[in-house]
């Protein structure tokens, strides 16, 4: 209160909103900091302040004169207001957690104000969002801190979304095995998405390692995505497939020989694939051509 002239019975009035009237007061809003002062920053003083209120814990004000506790700032995200009656933010929010608006604490249990960092994500000093780990990445842990954190999905799995806990396992069809490193990472690359598997090779449902397995000798395959060995093409009448992993046959067989399908070499002679040309017959790229009996007609 304040008692403005001389010889008054009672108080003139209440202490204007924004100021601290203490003992001696003489006017409504005094700054002589002898009878009182404006409300001073990290505080707030309704009409009538004898002593001023503080901020709450959670916010802050870095301006004088505040008439109520909503005038107060809440903590900037990324930050937090551990006392009452502060004029600025405690800090930063401890690595491993983040902050959001209003947060009391450095390192908030999990709620409105901010939380450790989930799984999937990271959080260095000062985070008000969680960052998450990108792409061919995952993390399965909480309270992680930088982005070297996350882990790269191991062969044979992929993750295609950012912010994962775990990676998913190639499909049939597909190989899920890193190009190249990665210049940020070095040898550390997670796959992001299941290329094809490429013509010549099959790639099994439950291939751990993501190895890419190649066709057969004997066989061959023009087509993306083979799941089994069944699914290669046997090498046609005439011609040989004679090394693994074929996108089509190596070549015609030899002069002289007959060639069946499967053959593996040129010049086949297990009877099963091929064999030296049977007699009376002739064989031209590895095909009958037709008999002696013919040639002499």
């Amino acid at each position: 209160m304040y008692c403005k002239g001389t010889g008054r019975t009672f108080p003139s009035g209440l202490c204007a909103e924004g100021f601290v009237c203490v003992g001696g007061a003489f006017e409504h809003s005094p700054s002589d900091y002898l009878t009182g002062f404006p409300c001073p920053v990290g505080f707030f003083c309704p009409v009538g302040t004898s002593k001023s209120k503080p901020c709450p814990k959670g916010t802050f004000s870095e301006q004088s004169g505040l008439v109520d506790s909503s005038q107060c700032q809440s903590c900037s995200p990324g930050f937090y207001c551990s006392e009452s009656g502060l004029f600025a933010v405690s800090g930063p929010c401890l690595p491993g957690f983040y902050c959001l608006d209003g947060s009391e604490s450095a390192s908030p249990a999990s709620g409105p104000s901010g939380g450790i960092c989930p799984v999937g994500h990271y959080c260095p000093e000062g985070t008000s969002v969680p960052s998450p780990c990108p792409a061919g990445f995952y993390q399965n842990d909480t309270g992680k801190t930088d982005e070297d954190d996350c882990k790269p999905c191991p062969l044979g799995w992929f993750q295609d979304l950012p912010g994962q806990k775990e990676c998913d396992p190639c499909p049939p069809g597909f190989h899920c095995k890193p190009l190249s490193p990665s210049p940020s990472k070095g040898t550390s690359t997670g796959v992001s998405s299941p290329l094809p598997c490429p013509a010549g090779f099959i790639c099994p449902r439950g291939n751990p390692d993501s190895q890419l397995l190649p066709c057969p000798k004997g066989t061959y395959s023009p087509s993306q995505g083979l799941i089994t060995t069944g699914q290669c093409l046997m090498c046609p009448a005439g011609q040989f497939c004679g090394s693994e992993g074929l996108v089509e046959p190596s070549g015609s067989c030899a002069a002289g020989f007959l060639c069946l399908t499967g053959a593996k070499v040129p010049n086949p002679t297990d009877n099963r694939t091929g064999s030296l040309c049977p007699t009376g017959i002739f064989c031209q790229r590895g095909l009958r051509a037709g008999s002696w009996d013919d040639r002499h007609r």
